[in-house]
């Protein structure tokens, strides 16, 4: 099974619990373990409304979702 980790920011914390629980229920059906990262360097980033990011750069094949 492959590890992709995320990380998310700018979210509210209870929009931040049902991402995360939304995301751990996909592991299954798409054959990965999430692990969610500390750092913005991550696989996957869900970025929210009050994301900061002025500091923020993606590198090539990261993923950027905006929630």
């Amino acid at each position: 099974m492959n590890q992709i980790t995320y990380y998310i920011q700018g979210l509210p914390n209870s929009h931040s619990a049902v991402l995360r629980s939304m995301v751990l229920l996909t592991e299954k059906s798409v054959d990965c373990v999430w692990q969610a990262s500390p750092e913005p360097s991550a696989d996957v980033l869900f970025l929210g409304e009050a994301a900061n990011t002025d500091n923020l750069y993606p590198r090539p094949g990261q993923i950027l979702i905006s929630i």
